[in-house]
This record gives structure tokens, sequence and C-alpha cells, in this order.
């Protein structure tokens, strides 16, 4: 059998304290026991959500602080409607997070591509990276300049470092990192125009979705990937249902397999 795992995800501040030697033993154990209360409202649930379908999460989100690893252009791909596991798994165990920190549960992956999953090839989180950021750069080389930064707003800088100051202020007047904001759903104080964030929008949708169709495989395609030996990743639409488990996975221990 091929075992599917789907490790619970945490957010970016409990990643963060966790993985930070400055924070104390009972600072750590608090953050593992809020992981664990939910981990067990899940277990109770009977199902597990995808992002966009959990109550009161829908396609929006505060990155920092909700749970979850999937990555900040998963809304934009569309990718929140899935629920992703892993064949093997990569976060677990874990070369970072303690074994108190890992939660979650195992399936028989023949199984979910069988009922209708998606299998792919690794993640596609860094093609999106380089599709979403190109898109950008080809949107804002056809929108007018931003005003260029002001000495006073460089003052304090390295001021014997003529050739820095100099990209600075040239690379300060290049709009695409504020479409970039943008168009993932951050605030820019740069005046770009709303019809140049639907636009690279909608050129990043057109784009993601090619890749997405050359990558993803169903069916006997899906198989035959599991089979290969490579890291996989399966999607999974809308919800599923825990009582498919085969195991469950507490404080890095797994029960039931």
């Amino acid at each position: 059998m091929i075992v599917a795992t789907h490790i619970m995800g945490l957010t970016a501040l409990e990643s963060g304290m966790l993985a930070s030697s400055s924070r104390s033993a009972a600072e750590k154990a608090a953050i593992c026991e809020q992981i664990a209360r939910r981990y067990q409202a899940i277990t109770a649930s009977g199902e597990l959500l995808a992002r966009k379908y959990q109550p009161g999460r829908g396609a929006r989100r505060d990155l920092a602080s909700d749970p979850g690893r999937s990555f900040a252009y998963d809304d934009i791909a569309g990718d929140n409607v899935f629920i992703f596991l892993e064949v093997p798994s990569r976060y677990f165990p874990s070369a970072v997070l303690p074994p108190a920190a890992l939660y979650g549960w195992q399936f028989d992956a023949a199984r979910l591509v069988m009922a209708g999953a998606v299998v792919q090839v690794g993640d596609l989180a860094s093609a999106y990276t380089d599709l979403i950021y190109q898109a950008c750069v080809e949107v804002a080389a056809t929108l007018p300049r931003l005003e260029m930064i002001t000495d006073d707003e460089l003052a304090g800088l390295d001021e014997g470092n003529a050739a820095l100051l100099a990209a600075m202020r040239s690379d300060s007047t290049d709009p695409t990192d504020a479409l970039h904001d943008l168009v993932r759903g951050y605030p820019s104080s740069d005046p770009v125009p709303g019809e140049a964030v639907e636009q690279t929008r909608r050129l990043i949708v057109e784009r993601i979705s090619a890749l997405q169709r050359r990558e993803r495989k169903t069916g006997a395609h899906a198989l035959a990937l599991l089979n290969s030996g490579q890291h996989c990743e399966i999607l999974v639409r809308g919800q599923l249902s825990l009582a498919r488990a085969i195991a469950r996975i507490e404080q890095g221990v797994i029960y039931g397999q």
C-alpha cells in the first residue's frame, strides 16, 4: 500500500515560535497544546475541509495567523479548494518542529485516486511564484513610472555607496513590486490602477491554469505517478472523511496503521 500523509498545518506564528531558540520551553509547550486542541476539534468534526470551505475562512485570509502550510499564492491559483496530502511526507518526521507539534492522518493513496483525487509530482509553489512575478513584470512595464524616492527618505542609509543609492532611486520608480503586493492582497501606498491589478490577476489565472493542466493527473496516469517513486502531492477536492483514514498521527507517533 502507498501511504498518503496529511500533516496538520501550523500558523506562521506557531512555526516561528517552535523553531526559535529564544523561546522558552513553557512557551513552546503552550503552542503545542494549542495545536493539540485544533487537532481534537478537527477529529471531532469527522472530516478535513479545504481552506475555502472552512467556516469563517473563505477565499481571503490573514496570512500571518491562518492555520495551514499553504502559500500566499494558493488563493490566486485556486488551490484553496483542495486538501493536500503527500507521498512521502516532507513534514513527517520533521527536522525543525518537535514531535509534540506533529498531528495528522494517513490514507490509502490509491483509494484516494480511484475516488477522483488528483496527483502531481512535487508541489507547484515555486512555479507559481515565478509565474506570478513575471506577470507583474509584464503588466508593470505598461504602467507609468512612480515618483522617485526622495533624499529625505534615503537619509540614514550608506551615503558613501553612491551606486547603491542610485540603484534604489531607480528601483523606486518601478511599479512591479507595488503591483506584486496588490495582486497578492497586501496593501501598497503606491498609485497602481485597479484595472492593472485585475489585468495581472487574469493573466496569472490563465497561466497557472495551463500549468495545472500539464502537471496534474487523474486515474491511471495518477496511479502511475504514485508508483514512480517520485515525491507526489495528492489533491482531494472539498472534503475528506476521517473515517477513510488508515492511521492517525499524534505528537509525532503513528497509531492504527
